[in-house]
């Protein structure tokens, strides 16, 4: 699989040309802003990642919504007229759920496309990737204005330990964490986390817009994981190496 990036001219992102266009993506981070909007980045089928919006919450959040994992949604995307980040696009329209794909295709996918380490995944200006890691914890903290998010404390394959904020829809739901709640269902969480060690895992990760006030490692951007994949150790044939 070919993964491809626009071309970049003096910093920016150059889409000169580029006109809107009906593809395939699949989702492989679901978050959710608010209660108005949520975001989601996926890979199209040439493995080129892509974060279309804007993203009504009912379209992650509704079970018959048009973005689910493992399955191929069609949409419509136009250039972002504003956006430096590689992957945006606006969409036009009403994305539709497609095919879905099998498990083995699936595993094969996440193998394909992942990063060696976070900071391949963030290398230029790109704002989202994939990489494997080893979850380590996961827990709820308070945040500066009264905010309390889920935090996973994980490590890449270069074995760099973060903690970082997990965004991730569908772990906020495994784990019944209501937002800017502080406390967290701890039985809920070890069972997550076993069942999260008995697997293979890939994380996708992916950075906000930048606050310049706080330039920090990722350009004034913050880090999240938005996306978790599991694979089951005895059906996955993988080859690159894990976190140790």
């Amino acid at each position: 699989m070919v993964v491809m990036m626009a071309p970049i001219e003096n910093g920016h992102v150059s889409r000169a040309g580029e006109q809107a266009s009906s593809l395939i993506l699949l989702p492989l981070g679901i978050t959710v802003q608010n209660e108005s909007w949520g975001c989601v980045a996926g890979i199209d089928s040439e493995g080129r990642w892509l974060r279309p919006s804007p993203i009504p919450s009912d379209w992650v959040c509704n079970a018959e919504g048009p973005f689910r994992y493992k399955v191929w949604s069609r949409l419509t995307m136009t250039p972002h007229p504003t956006s430096d980040r590689p992957e945006d696009r606006l969409i036009i329209g009403n994305p539709v759920l497609e095919n879905l794909v099998g498990p083995i295709v699936y595993h094969k996918l996440l193998a394909a496309i992942a990063d060696p380490d976070v900071c391949t995944a963030f290398a230029g200006i790109r704002s989202v990737g994939l990489i494997r890691a080893r979850v380590e914890d996961i827990y709820a903290r308070r945040h500066t204005g009264g905010r309390t998010f889920l935090r996973v404390i994980f490590k890449d394959s270069a074995n760099e330990r973060f903690d970082w904020i997990i965004a991730e829809l569908a772990t906020a739901e495994a784990l019944g964490h209501v937002r800017d709640t502080a406390t967290l269902d701890h039985s809920r969480a070890e069972l997550w986390l076993d069942q999260t060690a008995a697997s293979e895992v890939f994380l996708a990760i992916g950075l906000t817009l930048p606050n310049r006030a706080f330039p920090g490692r990722f350009g004034g951007c913050h880090p999240l994981v938005v996306g978790v994949h599991r694979v089951a150790n005895s059906n996955f044939e993988g080859s690159a190496s894990e976190p140790n």
